[in-house]
Order: structure tokens, then C-alpha cells, then sequence
């Protein structure tokens, strides 16, 4: 609210002065909101490509994900995430954990219920409040989302982020998710061919 106007008396003119008084303040500060998300979105725009340039320098996997996660924690309010990548014997490898990380990595490397249904449908989640979720259990985070490292029509890995409150990732942060989890696997892949290389 940007204020108030207030009339006296039962004049129609002051009526008709005060409804246009406080439609404008409304569209003002409705035009303040629209260029602050415009504002936000540019930088997350700049902070994807300068992601995406890094990646395109590192031949190592875990540098990659540390990566990723350093600019998902940098950009949404996630408190700990983890990327795990598959093995030739389809078992989860971590990569890298950032922030507090230890239960999202105790979902991960157990194969929780949650991690096997996004690897297998190959489609990421997003739970506002996952005690109210079976498949979780108690994993230190209320908010939770993960996206699948789809690259080369198979799933590839796992990037999970968690935050301590409710409804704390927002539908943009899952669509940013979801685009850094192919960048990262694509780099992952990038790493693993660079690796097969040289060896």
C-alpha cells in the first residue's frame, strides 16, 4: 500500500479524484514489480550463461557439479544439495555436496523411494513440505527438488537441492533447476568422454 486517500463529504468529484488517485498509485506500483522480476530474471539469464561457459572449461565431473551447485545455491534459496551421477552398474555416485548436505546424501546413496521414482520416471519434483511425504521420511529439509541428468535419452544422474522451510522453491527455481541438471550432464558427459581419452 502506498497510501491512503480519504474523502469528506458526499462529493462525487472527490469520490471519482480519490478512485483515480489510487488506481494510478496501484499501477505504479504494479510497473516497480514488473521491473524488479525483469531486473531478477536478466541476472539469473547472466549467472545461466556464465554457468554455462564454466562448465565448458572443466574436464573434471565433480568440478562440474560443484559448479552447478554453487550457482543453484547462489540463486534460490536452497540450504544443501547434491549431484550424484550412475555408474556402469546403475548405483549412484556422488559428485559433489554443498551447504548441509548429509541428508540429501543419505537419500541419494540409499536410493530412497523419492530418488528411484525421479530417476526411473526421468521427470523432476518439487514438494513444498516433505513430511507430508512417505517416500521422504525425515531428511532434515521441509522443501525439497530434484531434476534427472538426462543426456543421450538416458538418465544420467540426479541434482537434489533442499531448504529448511515450506514452499521455499518457487516454479522459476524448478524450471533453473531443470536447465542447470542438463548442463551438468552434459559436463558430466564432456568430463567422462575427456577421461575415456586419455586413458
Amino acid at each position: 500500500t502506498l497510501g491512503t486517500v480519504a474523502c469528506s463529504g458526499n462529493s462525487g468529484s472527490a469520490r471519482v479524484l480519490s478512485s483515480v488517485i489510487a488506481g494510478m498509485a496501484s499501477q505504479e506500483a504494479d510497473k516497480k514489480r514488473i521491473a524488479s522480476e525483469a531486473l531478477e530474471g536478466y541476472e539469473t539469464m547472466g549467472e545461466l550463461q556464465e554457468l554455462t561457459r564454466r562448465l565448458s572449461t572443466l574436464n573434471n565431473a565433480s568440478a562440474a557439479a560443484l559448479e552447478s551447485l554453487e550457482t543453484l545455491v547462489r540463486l534460490t534459496r536452497a540450504q544443501g544439495g547434491c549431484i550424484a551421477a550412475k555408474t556402469g552398474s546403475n548405483t549412484l555416485r556422488l559428485l559433489s555436496c554443498i551447504g548441509d548436505s548429509d541428508q540429501l546424501t543419505t537419500l541419494l546413496v540409499h536410493n530412497s523411494p523419492f530418488v528411484k521414482q525421479a530417476l526411473r520416471a526421468g521427470t523432476g519434483e518439487m514438494l513444498a513440505n516433505s513430511l507430508s511425504d512417505d517416500r521422504i521420511g525425515d531428511c532434515g529439509f521441509l522443501s525439497l527438488m530434484c531434476a534427472p541428468m538426462a543426456w543421450g535419452g538416458s538418465n544420467n544422474g540426479l541434482v537434489l537441492l533442499g531448504a529448511s522451510a515450506k514452499d521455499s522453491f518457487t516454479a522459476n527455481d524448478f524450471g533453473m533447476l531443470s536447465h542447470v541438471a542438463l548442463l551438468t550432464a552434459a559436463a558430466v558427459a564432456h568430463a567422462r568422454f575427456k577421461r575415456m581419452l586419455c586413458t
